[in-house]
């Protein structure tokens, strides 16, 4: 749980290193198409404040008591990383009156997503529930929108498309990861 204890450690060095961090790592659209590439990434470990890192930490900490993953460092921050970039561009191309974004929330949904399915797959109700739960807080928050109380804790809007793009692209991931072993398997 090395990888959930960095991730923690970067949300609280961040939040520490506000202001700076936050305007220089923050999803800004238009840095983004005037080549600030990096903000495809970062914008994604920077908060809007110290409860919204804390909420999303609170969301790590819940995926690795419920899910228990065995991801190593790096598997960590792959995933992370490869669950921000389409969650970034998605928000580019779907959103463009969208000019600030910031938050893991998006990305934790990917990892949920990532870490519920192999429990699932193995017959885990509890993991089962949860992807059913995941599903339909998706639906409804796509439908309804975020949680009033949930913008006036972090202090800032949701942006309820993250969380659905965070899913669908870990979803992605999964169906091309078993598209390629199948593949596989066929040739053998």
């Amino acid at each position: 749980m090395k990888g959930a204890a960095l991730l923690l450690a970067i949300f609280a060095a961040l939040e520490a290193a506000r202001p700076w961090c936050f305007e220089a790592l923050r999803y800004d659209r238009d840095g983004l198409l005037q080549g600030e590439l990096w903000r495809l990434l970062s914008a994604h470990f920077v908060h809007l404040g110290p409860v919204h890192a804390l909420m999303n930490g609170i969301g790590v900490v819940l995926l690795v008591l419920l899910c228990q993953p065995r991801w190593s460092i790096a598997g960590w921050c792959w995933r992370s990383a490869a669950l921000a970039l389409p969650i970034s561009l998605g928000l580019l191309a779907a959103l463009p009156g969208l000019s600030s974004y910031v938050g893991f929330s998006g990305v934790a949904h990917g990892l949920f997503v990532l870490g519920l399915w192999p429990l699932a797959r193995q017959g885990d109700w509890i993991a089962r529930g949860c992807l059913v739960y995941l599903v339909g807080k998706l639906g409804w928050e796509m439908i309804f929108g975020a949680a009033v109380i949930d913008s006036q804790w972090i202090g800032g809007a949701v942006i309820v498309e993250a969380h659905s793009f965070g899913a669908l692209a870990a979803a992605a991931g999964l169906a091309a990861r078993a598209w390629l072993d199948a593949r596989g398997a066929s040739r053998r």
